[in-house]
This record gives C-alpha cells, structure tokens and sequence, in this order.
C-alpha cells in the first residue's frame, strides 16, 4: 500500500467517527510526519503492540 492509500483510508475512518475538517487536516499531516520518521516495518510493529479491541456490534 502507498502513502495515498494509506492517508485516505485516514480519512475515511475519520469521516466515519465524525470528525471535523480540521480535525481530519490535523491527522493527516501527523500521519505524514510519521511516514517521514518510521519506516513500514516500524509502523507494522506498533499496529501490532496495540492492544485493538474490536467491537461485535458494527
């Protein structure tokens, strides 16, 4: 996956949990920064430390 793709699903999950605009510019320009700082495996390893809790109800 490229940066783009990455960045609009960003997007895409910010719109859904109601998100303002400028919230959204907030957060894309910090996940930019990230991609400038971490390389993907780095990124990887930290989505996998997460403790994600999934919800059953969507």
């Amino acid at each position: 996956m490229d940066n783009q793709a990455c960045l609009g699903y960003v997007i895409l999950a910010a719109k859904r949990l109601g998100y303002s605009q400028e919230q959204i510019n907030v957060l894309v320009l910090e996940v930019e920064s990230e991609f400038k700082w971490k390389t993907a495996e780095e990124a990887a390893d930290v989505y996998k430390a997460f403790p994600v809790q999934y919800s059953t109800a969507e």
